[in-house]
């Protein structure tokens, strides 16, 4: 049963200088529709097929879609694209052929997809038995970050002509034994909206790691 969503939407659209990134290639995203709907495109685990799930629509979730649709109109003169939701519920949209990221507002709760294959819902929250290393056989979507073989989490920041590394101010030592247990030399992982962490193995087989501690977290930009 979906738990729903509320969206708070900013004031107007706000140029975005926090942190923004995309796993490299054909990877999934969420997309806002002209008409109002969105969905995330993804493959799953060995397989050819690319699924189009939808958002199930309600109240937090149309208003989300508008202002998107109200950003990406203003600033292109189209609707619909791609954007991103991050682990503070940040929604972030991207502009066709521009550096430039604009956060429209916040989105709170549960959203749930239409998996196409049999019409089922699901959400990308953990799973229930938060195993390590369990199977995820949703969409694996989020923001990018690497680990090293200590299980310290890092990103790279860019801007005016400055590429960095920087870590959260305090190791979460909980997260870094579960990367660790999964990766002992270091990797990648994906965090995504509801701040689940996954990390890929056995010939990139996605699997639940755990969630972040926002105390042991990046600093939140607002």
């Amino acid at each position: 049963m979906s738990q729903g969503t509320a969206f708070k939407k900013t004031s107007r659209p706000t140029l975005w200088n926090g942190f923004y990134a995309c796993i490299p290639g054909n990877s999934p995203i969420f997309h806002a529709r002209a008409d109002g709907s969105a969905d995330i495109e993804w493959s799953p685990w060995r397989s050819d097929e690319r699924l189009k799930s939808t958002m199930v629509a309600d109240d937090g979730v149309n208003q989300m879609v508008e202002a998107i649709n109200e950003a990406k109109s203003e600033k292109t003169g189209s609707r619909g694209g791609r954007f991103h939701i991050n682990e503070y519920g940040q929604v972030l949209v991207p502009l066709a052929h521009s550096q430039d990221k604009y956060l429209v507002g916040e989105l709170n709760g549960h959203p749930e997809f239409v998996d196409p294959r049999n019409g089922r819902h699901f959400s990308l929250a953990a799973p229930r038995s938060g195993k390590v290393g369990a199977a995820w056989d949703l969409p694996y979507v989020g923001m990018p970050f690497k680990f090293n073989a200590e299980g310290k989490v890092s990103r790279e920041r860019t801007g005016d002509d400055i590429r960095e590394q920087e870590s959260p101010l305090r190791l979460d030592k909980s997260l870094a034994a579960k990367l660790t247990q999964l990766r002992p030399t270091g990797g990648r992982v994906v965090v995504n909206l509801h701040g689940v962490v996954l990390t890929k193995m056995d010939g990139d087989k996605p699997v639940f790691v755990g969630e972040i501690d926002p105390s042991k977290w990046f600093t939140k930009t607002n």
